[in-house]
């Protein structure tokens, strides 16, 4: 169905929600007049596109062009939803600042908002949700309080572990050297396992400044290259 999991897309702009709401603002109904062909429409879309594309660090990836045209197909938007000249306009702006405005910046706090996120709706829990009633009930989601739980690792049994050990061969037989290494696990900090960090600004891939990524980067080099002559090739075969 719809609301099966292996059908749902997490992207940084909500396309439907955008659509609807400058559907609304525009008092577009079924009854609209449209003033703009397909041909017009597409090319709005078209030059949409090219201004994300234009951002040179944060590309769109294949995935999020692919449902930008899926979503704003003008069929769709000229003859089911009546958009019309101004609405697509602003439809389009809109797109292109959500998409702006998703962008990380370099040395965001992303743990802090990520902390926040979970903590937030916490307190607008009751302690109680264990339970719930109509179409919540037929989930197989955890959610609520043993949710949080399971997030902030209190939770012993997890539905979902994700944490996969692989022991040395000479202890792998050994079951209290296995439960020695879980408790050391439990209560690993990051200043245990971390000698240095630093942030490194290096935005040129192919030539980074970086020592320990250069041979990685020459292997990456050659492999592209060995790819793009393999797609030549097969392009003049056709």
């Amino acid at each position: 169905g719809l609301n099966s999991p292996f059908r749902m897309v997490h992207l940084p702009v909500g396309f439907t929600y955008i659509i609807n709401n400058v559907q609304g603002q525009q008092y577009i109904n079924v009854n609209s007049m449209v003033d703009i062909t397909p041909l017009e429409a597409f090319e709005l879309i078209d030059d949409g596109f090219r201004q994300i594309e234009s951002l040179y660090y944060v590309k769109p990836t294949e995935l999020f062009k692919t449902l930008y045209y899926y979503y704003l197909t003008p069929k769709d938007l000229l003859m089911v939803k009546r958009f019309n000249r101004k609405a697509l306009i602003i439809l389009i702006s809109e797109i292109v600042s959500a998409y702006k405005k998703a962008i990380v910046a370099p040395g965001e706090m992303v743990g802090m908002i990520a902390a926040q996120s979970i903590g937030e709706p916490t307190t607008q829990m009751t302690l109680n949700t264990f339970h719930f009633a109509g179409v919540a009930s037929k989930s197989n989601v955890t959610r609520g309080v043993p949710r949080i739980e399971e997030i902030l690792s209190l939770s012993e049994n997890p539905k979902n572990p994700s944490c996969t050990v692989h022991l040395y061969k000479d202890e792998e037989t050994k079951q209290d050297n296995a439960q020695k290494l879980m408790h050391r696990l439990e209560h690993t900090k990051l200043r245990a396992v971390v000698d240095s960090i630093n942030i490194c600004f290096d935005p040129d891939n192919l030539n980074t400044l970086i020592e320990e990524d250069i041979d990685t980067m020459e292997q990456y080099k050659e492999f592209e290259s060995t790819i793009d002559g393999c797609l030549g090739e097969t392009g003049e075969g056709d």
